[in-house]
């Protein structure tokens, strides 16, 4: 893994995953290799001893108490994984979690050295705790290409290495898109300052793709823009597009080509802009780099303040209350101005455009590597480091977990607070008791919140459903369905003559058929959450009800109170769906039709059959009394969460009608799937009233296929 170390003569192909975990520990085996050497007369029990190629023996061992612990030890077991005897132990699907668990905890610890090394020396005395951090050489720092900087040595003695990889907090963005090779049709070529059609260039150009948000902005008027005669460019209230040849010479990037949708997309609904628009997973990700221009903010202070405190947090150099939180208690910028006091509104916490913008949401899961510039092209940077933007949501989720540790280890409430997560309705008071504690900055309060409120806490994780799921959250013009459609690698309908109508009036009935096949029986095991008006009972009339139901998606509807969707954005192992599910049919109104089901138990159980335990999630549930209501009853997970012998459940959950556990997935051992209850008795109407999933198996079940069996049922799900 060093330099001295003689590689084989033939090359060694690596899928992308092996290349990225290569790349991971080559950069953690040079900083610690020195350091972790001893002699073989040093062996003892304390010791965890380990012969490497080089003929040498080093300890493995990692003291707990140092900055970078929580990186050595996820390295570590990637190293055991991947290099040692040990890894015959791991399965596919467990060196996959090994793998992301360690390009985050290697984007944090780069991030956070570099963040570091860049503070103020005034600041560093003021810690608990400052030190020398083994991260990277200066000759290191060099190699990053951007801004516009020349390639290093350490990359000519290195081929193949990317630096930015280092920082870059997800193994593979997106990886069920098949194939993404090709080019835009159109780049804007920067020297010249015009749009170039990529066939028309003599080599594969190396470009920049920009992430920005227009439309809502848009005056109706178009213009001509210098450099561009195909079509005229849409007016917006935002920048003057007529000036973007220099705008566009701005961009910090050393790449010869750009690509900006004003520019590269034809503006004028020909076929030529449809397919451009069906593209943009192959435009995005084949982009040598992507920004994200951020044309409403002015300065990268108070993101940088934050950083630090972050960064020290994480590195173990101070806690929040050894932190000197005057130098970090200033916002973000990312979002517009607000009260921050202990009346503050969550909704009057408005942020920057671009996180609510549907495009935007495609954009960031197709690179969440993508760096931030301000209006002013500046990039954001700690210690000349450009921070991609999932690095900055892996730095926040890891300081969260530590200051919600040490909160619980001195039992402060303040802990609880810090979860806002979306999944929780009482937002308002946790944040303003959150800000009222001032045990933490304003801009880390700020992160957590725009992380929570607009999904992107799991982008380094996130899975084609929950961006379906953010997708109907996001505000879009107008076709909802083209601005998700390619990440989704749901593109068959679009060329379509009649895609349908919209379903819950989000996407294309025939979007949405395709989008159900893609993804699989997990499109339907979202869970749900409904308040409940109508005191003691579940048992409602069908008009009552809302649609979609096991659908991934909703939104309000008049007269109708919506079903709140919640998905778990994370993977225990490899999901296998019932057969019957491929049955199941989307309708336009939002119910499925549902000919065959998988039961696994029902009300018409007999009442001496085997118990069986499940962990349920009730949708409907009656809330308790005000006098001991603690949080929202809509999300309150003690009484909608629990454990239950599933049989018994479904023959006493208000046995007026039928309750039914229907399979959709197993997972090791495990089945998942739907709660459902008939509108009426007898009826072959249901509708959802929660989820299942009973208990793992420890045994090998790598070859295990769905077992419960499927049944002729001619259902129809709200």
């Amino acid at each position: 893994m060093t330099s001295a170390i003689n590689l084989p003569e033939r090359p060694i192909y690596l899928d992308p995953y092996q290349e990225r975990s290569f790349w991971m520990l080559w950069n953690w085996w040079v900083r610690y290799r020195d350091s972790l050497e001893v002699s073989s007369n040093q062996s003892s029990p304390q010791h965890s001893m380990h012969e490497c190629a080089e003929g040498r023996m080093f300890s493995y061992d990692a003291d707990d108490s140092v900055s970078d612990a929580i990186y050595f030890v996820e390295m570590l077991k990637l190293f055991e994984a991947e290099l040692t005897s040990s890894s015959d132990l791991y399965s596919v699907l467990a060196l996959q979690e090994l793998r992301k668990d360690a390009a985050v905890q290697s984007s944090c610890y780069y991030t956070a050295a570099a963040s570091y090394r860049g503070m103020p020396s005034e600041l560093k005395a003021e810690l608990l705790k400052p030190r020398e951090l083994r991260y990277p050489t200066s000759s290191f720092r060099a190699s990053h290409d951007y801004p516009k900087e020349s390639e290093s040595s350490n990359l000519a003695t290195h081929p193949g290495l990317r630096p930015a990889w280092f920082a870059d907090a997800t193994i593979v963005s997106c990886p069920w898109i098949a194939d993404t090779s090709g080019l835009p049709f159109y780049l804007w070529d920067v020297a010249n300052g015009r749009t170039v059609e990529t066939k028309e260039l003599a080599e594969r150009p190396l470009y920049t793709a920009v992430s920005h948000t227009w439309g809502r902005w848009s005056t109706g008027s178009s213009v001509t823009v210098h450099g561009l005669d195909a079509w005229a460019v849409p007016e917006n209230t935002l920048f003057d597009v007529k000036q973007l040849p220099w705008i566009l010479s701005r961009v910090p990037t050393s790449t010869p080509y750009i690509w900006f949708d004003l520019v590269c997309i034809p503006q004028d609904n020909s076929d030529r802009g449809r397919d451009e628009i069906a593209r943009q997973a192959v435009i995005f990700k084949e982009a040598a780099h992507v920004v994200v221009w951020f044309n409403q903010i002015g300065s990268w202070d108070g993101l940088e303040s934050v950083m630090q405190y972050m960064s020290a947090i994480y590195l173990n150099i101070a806690s929040e209350r050894t932190y000197p939180t005057t130098n970090s208690n200033q916002p973000t910028g990312l979002f517009r101005d607000y009260d921050y006091s202990t009346q503050i509104e969550p909704d009057h916490m408005v942020p920057d455009p671009w996180f609510s913008s549907l495009w935007t949401l495609q954009e960031i899961c197709l690179r969440p590597d993508m760096w931030m510039c301000n209006r002013d092209w500046e990039p954001f940077t700690v210690d000349n480091f450009p921070v991609p933007f999932n690095s900055l949501v892996a730095l926040v989720g890891a300081c969260r977990a530590t200051l919600l540790a040490d909160a619980s280890l001195h039992q402060d409430d303040v802990g609880l607070s810090l979860d806002m997560t979306r999944s929780m309705s009482n937002r308002e008071t946790r944040l303003r008791a959150l800000v009222g504690k001032a045990t933490y900055p304003q801009g880390l309060v700020e992160l957590v919140e725009l992380l929570d409120r607009t999904g992107m806490k799991d982008l380094c994780i996130i899975e084609k459903e929950y961006i379906l799921l953010l997708g109907s959250q996001r505000y879009c013009k107008s076709r909802r369905a083209e601005a998700i459609m390619s990440v989704l690698d749901v593109k068959g309908w679009f060329s379509l003559p009649d895609a349908g109508p919209l379903v819950l009036n989000q996407y294309p009935l025939e979007f949405v058929r395709e989008a159900s096949r893609r993804i699989g029986p997990g499109f339907f095991n979202a869970l749900s959450s409904r308040p409940v008006s109508h005191a003691g009972r579940v048992l409602l009339e069908e008009a009552q009800l809302s649609r979609g139901t096991i659908l991934p998606f909703t939104v309000p509807t008049s007269g109708t109170p919506a079903d709140t969707k919640l998905l778990l954005n994370w993977r225990f192992g490899e999901e296998i769906g019932n057969p019957s599910v491929d049955s199941w049919v989307v309708r336009a109104d939002g119910s499925v039709e549902m000919p065959h089901a998988a039961i696994l138990v029902s009300s018409h159980d007999e009442q001496q059959a085997a118990t069986r335990a499940a962990s349920i999630w009730v949708a409907y549930d009656v809330p308790k009394e005000a006098s001991s209501v603690q949080f929202d009853p809509l999300w309150d997970r003690p009484r909608r969460n629990r454990t239950v012998d599933l049989r018994s459940w479904c023959q006493t959950y208000y046995p007026t009608s039928a309750n039914y556990a229907v399979e959709v997935t197993r997972c090791l051992g495990s089945s998942r799937g739907l709660l459902l209850k008939e509108v009426a008795p007898g009826s072959a109407r249901l509708y959802k009233v929660g989820n299942y999933m009973t208990p793992m198996t420890t045994l090998d079940v790598s070859r295990l296929e769905a077992t419960t069996a499927s049944r002729l049922v001619n259902w129809t799900v709200l």
